[in-house]
Parts: C-alpha cells; structure tokens; sequence
C-alpha cells in the first residue's frame, strides 16, 4: 500500500481504536517504515515500543507490507494490544536486571515474547467475538484453542 493510504486509515482509525482499547492516558506516536521481505520472505507489519512509566509508546507500521484497509487496522489493533499489556514490560526489565547465564536469559526472553504474542492473540479473539456476539467464530477469525 501506499504510505498516504495508510496515514489515511490509522488518522481514521487510531483515537478510537485506543479509545476502546482503555488507552486514553497513553501518548500514542505512530511512524511509517518502507521495509522489504526478511531473510524467510516474511513482512514485518508492524512495530511497538512502550514506555509504561510515562504512559508513552510508539508504532512503526510498514506500508509495504500492507494490501488493504483491512490489514492496516487489523495490524494497529493488535500492536494498541501490546500497550494494553505494557504492564508485564516491569516484569521483563526486572528479569532482564538479573545477571544470569545467557541460556537462561535466552529462554526467559523466549517465554516473555511467546506469552506476550499469545495473549494479544487471546485479545484479538475476544475483540472479534465481542464484533460478532451471537457467532461461536467471529467472521474471518477462526476460535483458536
């Protein structure tokens, strides 16, 4: 997609997202970053920073990555799910404070980042049922056990 596009639809989309997401104290910068495929053909969509002290964050959204409408928001959504979870960011800097053998803090960091993805995963369900209240899987989202 066109950068332009998707400026479009996050300046659409992004107060009341977060609005809904409980975000209303977070500062909530947004930035646009043409990147190609990585090593295994994959996009990288989208990005998030969180500063939780200061009620802070940042989402980088790559355009290129991006074929429509649909994908920009799908995408934003889930990284205002991270700043819902910023939160658990105390717990990984603690950890991270600790010296410990590298394989140990390896598989840390490996825990933290999988429970992080699968819970926004977890909200991102929750967010489709809430759109489609009286289905057992919401429209385009197959429920994921």
């Amino acid at each position: 997609m066109d950068q332009s596009a998707v400026e479009r639809v996050v300046a659409e989309h992004l107060a009341q997202l977060s609005a809904k997401c409980g975000l209303h104290q977070w500062d909530i910068a947004v930035s646009y970053e043409s990147r190609s495929p990585d090593g295994d053909g994959g996009w990288t969509r989208g990005e998030c920073t969180r500063l939780v002290d200061y009620h802070s964050a940042h989402i980088s959204l790559n355009p290129a990555a991006f074929a429509d409408d649909a994908g920009v928001l799908l995408t934003l959504r889930h990284e205002l799910f991270h700043i819902v979870l910023a939160p658990f960011d105390l717990y990984v800097s603690a950890v991270e404070g600790i010296e410990l053998p590298e394989v140990a803090a390896d598989l840390l960091e490996r825990i933290a980042d999988h429970a992080t993805e699968r819970t926004v995963a977890g909200l991102e369900r929750l967010w489709a049922g809430l759109q489609c209240p009286h289905s057992a899987e919401p429209a385009g989202h197959p429920v994921v056990e």
